[in-house]
Formats: structure tokens, sequence, C-alpha cells
């Protein structure tokens, strides 16, 4: 009886632990958190249909096509920075656009190139 006993135990322990472990793998889904999704996901979609039409309208790289993309990128991070920064407050979202903006700046360049980060 003790080994029955023990096997439940057990088992619902393990089920506890692996339902903590699904539920904290799961996206956060408060109303900020949707609202920071939904407004990252419209600047990127934004952003992939403008680089299309760029890249459809020019056929070959001018100097002014060039900065024309680069003024793009740049504008689409910025947008990603108020997204990730409208949810913070105080001295977090000072600090934290910035950050962002940097990073994602960062990021289309490496996307651009097909680069990788040094030290990786």
């Amino acid at each position: 009886m003790s080994k029955i006993r023990t096997g439940l135990i057990i088992g619902l322990g393990l089920a506890l632990a692996y339902g903590a472990a699904a539920m904290a793998q799961q996206p956060d889904r408060s109303k900020p958190a949707r609202a920071e999704f939904a407004c990252l996901t419209s600047a990127r979609e934004d952003f992939q249909n403008a680089k299309l039409a760029l890249l459809k309208d020019s056929v070959k790289k001018t100097i002014e096509t060039l900065v024309s993309e680069r003024r793009l990128e740049e504008q689409y991070c910025l947008r990603i920075a108020r997204c990730v920064a409208r949810t913070e407050t105080g001295p977090a979202a000072d600090l934290q656009a910035p950050i962002e903006f940097s990073n994602c700046l960062e990021e289309v360049s490496l996307e651009k190139y097909d680069a990788k980060k040094r030290g990786e």
C-alpha cells in the first residue's frame, strides 16, 4: 500500500512540475503584452511591405536608393523602440527606447548582410 501512495505522490509531483514548466513557457497573455506584440507585428509587416516596394521601384542601387533603404530601416527601428518602451514606465522607459533602437539597427544590419555578431 505504501508503494502505491509513494507512486501517487511522485506522479502528482511530476504532473505539478510539468504543469508549472508548461505555464512558464507560454507567452505572456496580459493586455500590455498583447498590445506590444500587435505593435511589433504591425511595424514588421509595414517595414517588409515598404522595403519590397522600394526594391521593386529601383532596379539598380543608386546612392539615393541606399539612403532611402537606410531611412526606412531607421524608421522601422524607431517604431520597434516605441512599441517596447511604451509598456515601460519611469526611468526604465527612458533607458529602454535607445537600447531597443540600437539593438534593432544591429539586427537589421546583421540580417541584411547575413552576418554574425562578433564573438559568435
